[in-house]
């Protein structure tokens, strides 16, 4: 066993919606300026933030989910990439301490820099409080005992306020104020259904990004975030032997552009270890899928807001569905799931075709269709499951599809204590599809089975 400083800090905030992404950003993108090498991860199930992240660091967000992944592999995880930087910046999800259920600390930011035995820097809106907020940091910080360092003020704009607000803070408790974020329009990320408006689709996104920095490095006190970091508790690092897994060496095609773009990093990279060459495709831009492919697989994103561009590129639709009528497997979830079936229909009762493997509709609706971690259970195969496999799942969507009553996937939750459940999925040939997303490092043997399947047909090919 090695020890490491592995300095590391976790952005937190006792809301969604409280700047936590925003300061986030801001912090990884002035201390990358100045040369620090940042690792950035992400706690909980989220592809628009790492996004983000990856923009302004130049290196690949990681996400970290102590319900997805055991308490082992998240130490594994991090340990891994946080190694060969000078600094790992952990953004939160939601509030502090929500997670599933009423338990605190599971699949909760707070049960996150638990594992990690990471300092947490509080991002705090304060409008309309004074001595009050030092009760707040106080209540967070004992909660749960949970090292809350430092808080930072959003929305404080003027610098008379700001002196009351440091001065009660650090007068009722042990909490550093690193400082404050005046309200500024042209540095807020918009919002829509599922979250942030996604980092590719940004106009101006440069100059936005050049703002945030000069906020932060004016109004943050940055020297003190990189000391408090530097002051975690050592780590202790298990230094494991790698697992040498057995390769099969196929070709996967991954579609990726602006209306697919929900992967998370590890997914990618799992399939490469197992011997996956992945070919990137945009089902939007180009005309047909790549040469000499095994598999595809097709992550989630925002389909219906290209439904239009989708439906037009016609020879990719057939492409498609002419490689799913052969029997190549072909994996998609979310977004990816919703293009192959016959249709979307959207709010504004707008109808596009999509590839037609599937033969359902899509409804796009105004409210969440399902939302949450889950858990699966197949009860048929496909190219990505043996009956009996089970994982863990996060589902986030607000459109359903028509015409499915195939119980080939068991999604399993508790619901106020109690369990519910319903079934997910459709099935054609070898191409399966389904609304839950799941992280391939939860069951690595999801992600054997899809290369095994790529295998199988490549073989009969051959």
């Amino acid at each position: 066993m090695q020890q490491n400083k592995l300095p590391r800090i976790v952005i937190a905030a006792p809301y969604s919606g409280a700047g936590k992404t925003t300061i986030s950003i801001g912090i990884m993108a002035a201390l990358t300026k100045r040369g620090v090498n940042v690792q950035p991860f992400k706690i909980g199930p989220d592809y628009i933030d790492p996004a983000f992240h990856t923009d302004v660091t130049k290196r690949n967000s990681i996400n970290l989910d102590s319900w997805l992944f055991d308490e082992e592999t998240v130490i594994e995880l991090f340990q891994k990439y946080a190694l060969n930087s000078d600094i790992s910046i952990i953004e939160g999800v939601m509030g502090l301490y929500d997670g599933i259920g009423s338990d605190p600390m599971l699949g909760s930011t707070a049960g996150m820099a638990h594992i990690l035995k990471a300092p947490v820097i509080l991002v705090l809106p304060a409008q309309g409080m004074s001595t009050t907020i030092a009760a707040v940091i106080k209540g967070l910080k004992e909660f749960r005992e949970i090292n809350i360092v430092g808080v930072i003020l959003n929305k404080v704009s003027t610098e008379k306020y700001y002196d009351l607000l440091k001065e009660t803070i650090e007068t009722n408790t042990d909490v550093k104020v690193l400082g404050r974020l005046p309200i500024a329009d042209d540095i807020k990320i918009k919002s829509r259904h599922l979250g942030l408006v996604q980092n590719c689709e940004l106009l101006n996104k440069e100059l936005m990004i050049d703002k945030l920095i000069a906020l932060i490095e004016e109004y943050v006190d940055l020297d003190q975030i990189i000391s408090l970091g530097q002051n975690a508790e050592v780590f202790k690092i298990e230094l494991t032997e790698e697992k040498e897994l057995k390769k099969e060496y196929v070709n996967v095609a991954v579609a990726y552009d602006e209306a697919f773009q929900f992967y998370y990093y590890d997914n990618i990279k799992a399939l490469e270890e197992l011997g996956a060459t992945i070919t990137y495709f945009s089902p939007l831009k180009d005309p047909k899928l790549p040469e000499n492919i095994d598999g595809i697989y097709i992550g989630g994103g925002y389909p219906e807001l290209y439904a239009k561009e989708l439906e037009q590129n016609i020879s990719m639709c057939k492409a498609i569905k002419d490689k799913s009528e052969i029997g190549m497997p072909i994996y998609a979830e979310c977004g990816g799931y919703m293009y192959l079936n016959k249709k979307i229909k959207t709010l504004e009762n707008d109808e596009y075709n999509m590839v037609g493997v599937f033969d359902g509709d899509v409804i796009m609706t105004k409210q969440l269709q399902n939302f949450g971690y889950a858990e699966l259970t197949a009860e048929k195969c496909s190219c990505i499951f043996k009956v009996g496999d089970k994982i863990k799942c996060h589902e986030f969507h607000t459109s359903y599809i028509g015409h499915n009553n195939e119980k080939l996937v068991l999604t399993e939750k508790y619901r106020n204590k109690e369990k519910v459940s319903w079934y997910s999925g459709s099935k054609k040939n070898n191409t399966f599809g389904m609304y839950p997303h799941i992280h391939f490092l939860s069951n690595i043997n999801i992600a054997k089975n899809f290369i095994e399947s790529c295998l199988n047909y490549k073989e009969l090919g051959d």
